[in-house]
């Protein structure tokens, strides 16, 4: 339904078994805001935000460094060493609409595999 209801493209993605969905929600018409997160094995973690959610210089992206370039399904992004660990992709940092995936327990080429396989929703 969100990507009916949201003026961007909307991303699902594309996890291999044993991942389940522990939140979600989007609100809003039009820019809106989507989030959702996801538990796997062994406790690791994957989070993200698409839409209107935030409009900070730094794109609400947690503490880390950027390291090069991501894909985010289809959209070319940065990726972010966390400072805790975890590793994220972010697309259009500060712009509205943007793109933030975050994860936590998982190695980083298991991330750009995960970032890779986004599916865009039309």
């Amino acid at each position: 339904d969100a990507s009916k209801d949201l003026d961007w493209p909307v991303y699902c993605p594309v996890l291999p078994a044993r991942w389940v969905v522990s939140f979600g929600r989007y609100s809003g018409r039009g820019v809106g805001q989507l989030e959702i997160a996801y538990r796997g094995p062994a406790g690791a973690m994957l989070s993200f935000q698409q839409g209107g959610f935030c409009e900070t210089s730094d794109g609400c992206v947690p503490a880390g460094t950027d390291t090069g370039d991501a894909a985010f399904g289809d959209q070319p992004g940065t990726l972010v060493t966390l400072d805790d660990g975890g590793y994220a992709i972010v697309v259009g940092r500060a712009d509205t609409p943007s793109w933030l995936v975050v994860a936590t327990g998982i190695d980083e080429p298991t991330f750009r595999e995960f970032g890779e396989a986004f599916v865009r929703l039309d």
